[in-house]
């Protein structure tokens, strides 16, 4: 609230139109417990989405 009163961004903040969220967000996903090696197997994972063709890439 402090900083959507800042200067900066008053111009930009219309309290009658702030979109208001009907159901509460769910963050139970930041609560797993990934080791060191999930994240790289994640990453690798995100990027062939992005790079298709790197899956024919040998390493």
């Amino acid at each position: 609230e402090e900083a959507l009163n800042h200067p900066f961004l008053r111009s930009l903040h219309e309290i009658n139109e702030e979109p208001v969220c009907s159901t509460p967000f769910s963050f139970d996903f930041e609560r797993l417990s990934f080791s060191e090696e999930d994240i790289k197997d994640l990453i690798y994972e995100e990027s062939l989405r992005f790079n298709p063709d790197m899956m024919e890439i040998p390493f």
